[in-house]
C-alpha cells in the first residue's frame, strides 16, 4: 500500500509592518511667543498609503508631536485661526527639535464700482502681478492670483500675498479692464479700501469663421486697438467652439 503524498505548501508572502516615526517642535509668532490651538499636519512625501498621515492641535506652550508617521522625508503644514499658512518641506522623521513661524497675513482688499455711478459691481475677475507685469496684454494670462468674485457691495479680497509691490487687472462683463496700482503690501500687512473703477464699454458680440469653407473657427483670439492709439491692450478675447465671440469697447471707437 502507497504512502499517500503530500500536498505541496503554497508560499505565501508576508509583509512586515510598518515602521513609525514621530516628529515634534512649537508653533511660535513672529516674536517667537507660543502659539496654541494650531492644527499642524505631517504625511510622508513618498508615502506608500499604508500609514496616514497625523496631525495635532498645539497646546498653550506652543508645543506639538506627531507619532505613526513613515520613515523618510515628511512635508508639514500648519494652519491657525487668521494667520498665514507654513509649510516645511524635507523634514526628516524623527527631528524633535522643529520650529514653525506663523505670521499675520499679507494682502490687499478693496471694492470694485461703476466709475459713473460709483454702484458696485457683483461679479468680477481680479488679477494680481508683480509690479510692471500688467503693461502688456501678454501677461495677462499669468498672474500670480487670478479669482473671480461675487458679492453685493462689490469687495474683494487677497488674504495671502507675501511682502511686496503688486498691480491689479480687473475685469467685469460689460465693462472695459482696468489696471491699477502699484500697491506696496509690507510684511504681514493687509492694505485695506483700495478702489478699481470700471467704464462701462460698447459689447460687440461676432463670429470667426473660416474664409474658404465658412466653419466656425474655435480658439481664434480677439485684439482689440483703440483708434486713437492702435496698440493692442487688456487680454484677448477667446472664440467658443462655434465661433462666437464677445468683446467689450471703448465706445469712443476701436479695432478688431
Amino acid at each position: 500500500m502507497e504512502a499517500p503524498t503530500e500536498a505541496p505548501v503554497a508560499e505565501v508572502p508576508v509583509r512586515a509592518a510598518p515602521e513609525f516615526h514621530h516628529v515634534a517642535g512649537r508653533v511660535v509668532d513672529r516674536d517667537s511667543m507660543p502659539l496654541s490651538g494650531v492644527r499642524v499636519r505631517a504625511a510622508a512625501i513618498d508615502s506608500s498609503g499604508e500609514v496616514e498621515p497625523a496631525s495635532a492641535l498645539t497646546g498653550e506652550d506652543g508645543a506639538f508631536r506627531l507619532e505613526g508617521l513613515g520613515g523618510g522625508v515628511l512635508i508639514l503644514t500648519a494652519k491657525g485661526e487668521g494667520l498665514q499658512t507654513a509649510v516645511l518641506r524635507d523634514v526628516r522623521a524623527g527631528r524633535e527639535d522643529l520650529e514653525i513661524v506663523l505670521r499675520a497675513p499679507s494682502g490687499l482688499e478693496g471694492r470694485a464700482l461703476d466709475a459713473e455711478t460709483g454702484n458696485p459691481i457683483p461679479r468680477f475677475d481680479v488679477r494680481v502681478f508683480e509690479e510692471g507685469q500688467a503693461e502688456h496684454w501678454r501677461r495677462w494670462r499669468m498672474p500670480l492670483s487670478s479669482r473671480t468674485f461675487e458679492s453685493d457691495d462689490g469687495s474683494f479680497a487677497f488674504p495671502d500675498l507675501d511682502e511686496g509691490r503688486y498691480d491689479l487687472g480687473v475685469l467685469a462683463k460689460g465693462y472695459l479692464p482696468e489696471r491699477v496700482g502699484p500697491f506696496e503690501v509690507g510684511d504681514s500687512e493687509v492694505l485695506r479700501g483700495i478702489e478699481v473703477r470700471l467704464r462701462p464699454g460698447l459689447i460687440v458680440r461676432g463670429r470667426v469663421v473660416d474664409a474658404e469653407t465658412g466653419a466656425p473657427v474655435e480658439s481664434a483670439q480677439i485684439y482689440q486697438e483703440s483708434a486713437e492709439a492702435p496698440v493692442s491692450h487688456g487680454a484677448p478675447t477667446v472664440t467658443e467652439e462655434d465661433g462666437i465671440f464677445e468683446i467689450t469697447c471703448d465706445s469712443a471707437g476701436v479695432r478688431l
